[in-house]
């Protein structure tokens, strides 16, 4: 995969994209002081170079009384089977997460379920497909995970998207269900677009997008980033605790939130209590990484497991 050279506005533009995929670009030009032709070049750029691959609207998934199950396997090394798997995953409404990885896991992927018996029925149907090739699968229950701005393109800072929760109760209709699949196909979706393809008028679209938005289902829309092409490489840190310390992870969590290559912080129900994800330049760098956090945590953090992520997939489907 070739590496796209970034200069310091490039670096700029895709900072304020991965937090605000919607951000026009008159308001990004406005933001970083350059005009607005400039920015709506380097943005069709980074997509003709695939650097961006996506825009899409970031779902809270608890928020419409939904939990998310994570599922790891570890899979003979039969490539066929395998892909048809994950196309199989990728066509089904409940899934929208998938990675393929190296290491102590070949494929996560994640599932949004009303209930552990509807997650039961669907995690069982999936499976019954792979049986001959599965070796091993372990399942882990997040109920908060946030994922930070990609600090090291610009500056380290405290915002991120926060998923997770008590599932509530809220139901969308069929408008606001057809309305977040738009914007899971395209975030920057004009509103006379997607009043056209629902049929239904522009202020009838903006008002629901502002009551998702503040109902906490909408939080946010993020441009997707292919950070390979970036000379980067994603890591998922399972961190395995000696004990919970409410305290210790909270430190834990700040330490994180501050560091600049640590794009997700997990907190969830299973044998691996905690997550990290982080993008680094090299695999030394990574080992370097968390040396230091198992260093600085040496009380808390009693092993981890290194998985490399690669061909992320991900649809904010309802």
């Amino acid at each position: 995969m070739s590496i796209i050279s970034l200069d310091s506005l490039d670096k700029k533009i895709l900072y304020h994209l991965d937090h605000n995929g919607r951000a026009s670009f008159s308001d990004i030009a406005k933001n970083l002081k350059h005009g607005r032709d400039t920015i709506e070049y380097r943005i069709n750029r980074f997509i003709e170079k695939k650097v961006i691959t996506k825009f899409q609207v970031v779902v809270n998934p608890y928020a419409i009384g939904k939990t998310i199950y994570k599922t790891y396997l570890k899979l003979t090394s039969d490539k066929s089977q395998i892909q048809n798997f994950i196309s199989r995953l990728k066509n089904h409404p409940r899934v929208f997460w998938i990675v393929q990885c190296d290491g102590q896991w070949d494929l996560i992927f994640s599932i949004a379920a009303f209930s552990a018996f509807e997650f039961n029925q669907i995690q069982t149907e999936l499976l019954d497909t792979v049986r001959k090739i599965l070796v091993e699968s372990q399942i882990y229950i997040p109920f908060e995970f946030k994922e930070y701005r990609l600090k090291y393109l610009m500056k380290a800072g405290t915002h991120y998207f926060k998923i997770g929760g008590n599932p509530s109760f809220r139901q969308l209709d069929k408008i606001e269900t057809d309305l977040l699949n738009l914007l899971s196909q395209n975030g920057r979706e004009t509103i006379s677009e997607l009043a056209r393809k629902l049929s239904t008028t522009n202020s009838l679209v903006k008002r629901r997008m502002e009551t998702l938005e503040q109902d906490g289902v909408i939080i946010g829309y993020q441009a997707t980033i292919e950070v390979e092409k970036l000379g980067l490489t994603q890591f998922k840190t399972q961190l395995f605790l000696n004990y919970r310390s409410k305290s210790e992870e909270e430190e834990l969590e700040e330490y994180s939130n501050k560091h600049p290559k640590i794009t997700c912080f997990i907190k969830q129900i299973g044998n691996c209590n905690l997550e990290l994800e982080i993008h680094a330049e090299s695999y030394n760098e990574y080992l370097e990484i968390i040396n230091q956090i198992r260093t600085k945590f040496k009380n808390l953090i009693r092993n981890t497991t290194t998985i490399l992520m690669h061909e992320d997939y991900i649809k904010w489907a309802v």
